[in-house]
């Protein structure tokens, strides 16, 4: 969870579906939801959040995994930020 000055104030790291459905596991093209709750860091400042997502290469200790377009493509970062903003305090 990135904070407005772009800091991380929660994170959780877990396998997939709580370890139930590992990437390997997974179709191309299929959706998969998983759901975290996520602890909020009590230095946390009020403002506008992101939400940071991005999935490890368990072979790799702990290197992210690529990010690609729809084509297949590589994009340029690891990780993808939803457009979805989170408001956090008063």
């Amino acid at each position: 969870l990135l904070g407005p000055d772009g800091a991380v104030y929660g994170q959780k790291d877990s396998e997939p579906i709580e370890g139930r459905y590992p990437l390997t596991e997974w179709q191309p093209g299929e959706t998969v939801e998983d759901r975290y709750v996520l602890p909020l860091s009590a230095e946390a400042p009020a403002g506008v959040y992101r939400l940071e997502v991005g999935m490890y290469d368990a072979a790799a200790e702990g290197a992210r995994l690529p990010l690609v377009d729809a084509s297949g493509a590589r994009q340029p970062d690891d990780r993808l930020i939803l457009d979805d903003a989170i408001t956090v305090g008063p």
